[in-house]
């Protein structure tokens, strides 16, 4: 996948602005869908679930590199043990662009958190939303519960 390639304008122009500010060295966070776009432009490959919607507060691994990683700083004893995060896609990173380093994972997703070095970092959860942010989206349409 590419943006572009399911003829929406804005994935193709989304992943121009994305070289474009990549050129810059300004750090970058991206979440959810640019956490997708990042990888693709990169030259990682984003695809299809094969278990279907990932939707809740799921439990997060980190990775030895995600243990020590500042994104991740304070939030995990050094055991590893889980954390949870709310997530909702279809789709995931598959495979990550050369040189990118995977910081967490979940059971069933390889790559939930990435950093592709120079400042550039992206998660496919929502640091952002509560459980009551989710729920609004849910009761307003913006997401279906699966």
């Amino acid at each position: 996948m590419r943006p572009g390639d399911e003829g929406r304008p804005w994935q193709k122009s989304l992943g121009e602005w994305l070289l474009r500010q990549r050129q810059t060295g300004k750090p970058l966070l991206g979440i959810c869908g640019a956490h997708q776009a990042m990888t693709v432009v990169l030259g990682g490959e984003v695809t299809r679930r094969p278990g279907g919607v990932a939707a809740g507060s799921l439990p997060v691994k980190l990775t030895h590199a995600g243990l020590n990683h500042s994104l991740f700083g304070g939030l995990a004893a050094e055991s590893g043990d889980a954390l949870a995060f709310h997530f909702f896609h279809y789709e995931e990173v598959s495979r990550l662009p050369e040189d990118a380093v995977i910081l967490a994972a979940t059971g069933d997703s390889p790559a939930v958190a990435v950093d592709y070095g120079g400042g550039w970092l992206s998660v496919q959860f929502h640091p952002e939303a509560s459980h009551s942010t989710f729920q609004h989206w849910v009761d307003e349409g913006i997401i279906r519960s699966p």
